[in-house]
């Protein structure tokens, strides 16, 4: 390890000029052959295309109701007897909102007409003030 220290810069210098001259996947491939432990650094990109994580299907897509279809990365974990097949998108805003509060608050829907005219509660992102 000491001798290794010492030769620091030479060896930065013959990995780099030999890493220079060879696409990430090749010298991986060649590193492998060769007993070494080695693989590519993926990009955002290159990771969603590695040949490894998509036969280990780590990609899923869903359908958004504004975006499309959009690309996501499955579950890290696996489950044997219930597999992840599928994702949903994140509910759009105001989804939900009068289910929860006529099911969970309590409110009628009368309650929620008014709440509405009134500016309370809105299903748009970028509600208008009263007045």
């Amino acid at each position: 390890m000491a001798s290794r220290h010492e030769a620091q810069d030479e060896l930065d210098t013959v990995i780099a000029e030999w890493a220079a001259t060879r696409e990430a996947g090749a010298a991986s491939a060649e590193l492998q052959a060769a007993g070494v432990c080695a693989a590519p650094v993926l990009t955002p990109l290159t990771v969603t295309q590695d040949a490894h994580l998509l036969e280990r299907k780590a990609f899923l897509t869903y359908d958004h109701p504004v975006t499309g279809t959009v690309g996501c990365s499955a579950p890290a974990w696996r489950m044997q007897r219930r597999p992840i097949t599928s994702v949903e998108p994140a509910p759009s805003f105001g989804q939900h909102t009068d289910d929860v509060l006529i099911r969970v608050a309590g409110y009628s829907v009368e309650e929620l007409a008014e709440l509405r005219a009134n500016n309370v509660i809105t299903d748009d992102l970028l509600p208008t003030t009263a007045g």
